[in-house]
């Protein structure tokens, strides 16, 4: 089966090399055919079946690690996890449509729309193993036309997107779906700031107020990243509720 894997890879597609084979090697534990408990061949192996540097396969093992598929136990070797019991899975939505759940009516003014050379920041989030253009949307959000948030979205280069659609974009979710993309999942990092000068004017606040940032990176059916957004919310008017279970 493994040997049947390296064909699959697209050396000329714009989706990173250690992506497409996380991709693969996803799959299969995904479809069962890999499972709980099974070692994957060692890092020289894969190196060798995949035709990439050591560096590329530990990015794919990282990624994979990342998202509770696969550990690695030192000296022994990389198995397959067994399957977590999840007791509650949190819905993927963007954000009109977290605004109209809590009873808002969401709204948005685009900043600026801008082709980007990606910062590490922003490539390590993407999964950019080169530093390529991209686009950029910033945009100021609103609930009940009261400023509350401010939303970069950085969008993959391999996506094909006219400028133009993002001048007066509404909803980004929406748009991919438009264009017969899938969302499936994302991973979402959370932390507490302050607020920079700029930001507190944006949002109406004083400087040095604190703020929620949420890095968010979603993926399609295919496990293909479709972007990277960045939301920064006033806290006093934002919170992140989640329900735990015993």
């Amino acid at each position: 089966m493994l040997n049947s894997w390296a064909s699959l890879l697209n050396q000329s597609d714009h989706v990173p090399l250690y992506f497409q084979i996380k991709n693969l090697i996803a799959e299969q534990i995904r479809q069962g055919k890999l499972t709980s408990g099974e070692s994957l061949p060692s890092e020289h192996a894969l190196m060798q079946l995949f035709h990439v540097s050591r560096a590329t396969i530990r990015q794919a093992l990282n990624e994979l690690e990342m998202e509770g598929l696969i550990e690695r136990r030192q000296g022994v070797g990389t198995f397959v996890r067994a399957k977590k019991i999840e007791p509650e899975l949190i819905r993927l939505t963007s954000f009109s449509e977290d605004m109209r759940s809590r009873g808002l009516t969401p709204g948005s003014k685009t900043l600026e729309v801008e082709n980007i050379l990606p910062d590490a920041q922003i490539m390590n989030f993407l999964g950019l193993s080169a530093r390529v253009p991209l686009w950029c949307v910033r945009r100021l959000r609103f609930a009940n036309d009261e400023p509350i948030g401010l939303q970069y979205l950085y969008i993959p280069p391999w996506l094909e997107i006219d400028p133009e659609e993002l001048i007066n974009l509404q909803s980004y979710y929406e748009l991919l779906n438009r264009k017969g993309i899938q969302l499936a999942h994302a991973s979402e990092l959370l932390i507490a700031r302050t607020a920079t000068k700029r930001e507190a004017e944006l949002l109406n606040i004083k400087p040095g107020r604190p703020l929620l940032v949420a890095d968010r990176v979603t993926y399609d059916t295919r496990s293909v990243c479709v972007e990277y957004v960045q939301f920064i919310y006033r806290a006093d008017r934002y919170q992140y509720r989640l329900t735990l279970v015993a």
